[in-house]
């Protein structure tokens, strides 16, 4: 075979393999981490990374002992129940059948989908040395059975306080009336929310609001954005009024 004829075959097989790579690019890309994956030794325990999600933080509890990942918890409770959160209940143990921290993404949930691996990734990292543990100083438990206390040891000083947050379609108002006794009502307004959800959020959060005595309320499922943005700007009133 002549030289020029072997550069030939030399250029072939780089187009072939060019193509194959980005033909076959995802594929590819997932064989790698799992040879990468299993080279990696890691540190028995349980470690938690977080990442942000569609609408708040996502947190991955990743369990794993020397031979690889045992088990993965995905936590987001600002994610949308339907989508972000049914992604989260199924990519638990895809990462676990994978043995790393990349996956396929869930149709309809890829930003959900993509938080839960970077956490996943996070945690990961520190099993492997790779960054330092990420101590949690409280677990989410406790900052639950924290919060009712924490709003009732607040003053107010009475008046009427406004405050504005960013909803899914422009700004939210709330005025919140403040008496002697806390939270008396609270009025939302956001006339660039979608009527039929984020403006039907608007009407149940001021009960909540005024139940809660606080703008640490449960979201209206659906509308994360909305109830995000309502509660910023109860919130935002109530730092006035502190």
């Amino acid at each position: 075979m002549t030289q020029k004829e072997k550069g030939y075959v030399g250029l072939g097989v780089m187009l072939v393999l060019a193509v194959g790579t980005v033909l076959g690019s995802e594929p590819l890309y997932k064989a790698i981490d799992s040879i990468a994956a299993g080279n990696i030794s890691y540190e028995a325990g349980t470690y938690t990374g977080t990442a942000q999600g569609f609408g708040g933080m996502v947190t991955a509890t990743v369990t794993v002992s020397s031979s690889g990942i045992e088990s993965v918890e995905l936590k987001g409770d600002s994610e949308t129940p339907e989508l972000g959160g049914a992604a989260l209940e199924k990519l638990g143990p895809a990462f676990v059948e994978a043995g790393t921290s990349r996956v396929d993404a869930v149709a309809g949930a890829t930003i959900s989908s993509n938080a839960a691996m970077e956490a996943v990734g996070q945690a990961l990292d520190q099993a492997s040395g790779k960054i330092d543990v990420i101590e949690v100083a409280k677990t989410e438990e406790t900052q639950e059975e924290a919060a009712p206390k924490a709003a009732s040891d607040v003053s107010y000083e009475p008046g009427v306080y406004e405050g504005t947050g960013e909803g899914f379609g422009g700004e939210i108002r709330a005025v919140v009336v403040i008496t002697d006794s806390g939270i008396d009502s609270v009025e939302l307004t956001g006339d660039s929310e979608t009527p039929e959800l984020g403006g039907e959020a608007l009407k149940k959060l001021p009960e909540q609001f005024t139940s809660a005595q606080s703008a640490d309320v449960d979201g209206v499922s659906g509308c994360t954005l909305t109830s995000n943005g309502a509660k910023d700007a109860v919130q935002a009133a109530l730092d006035q009024a502190q």
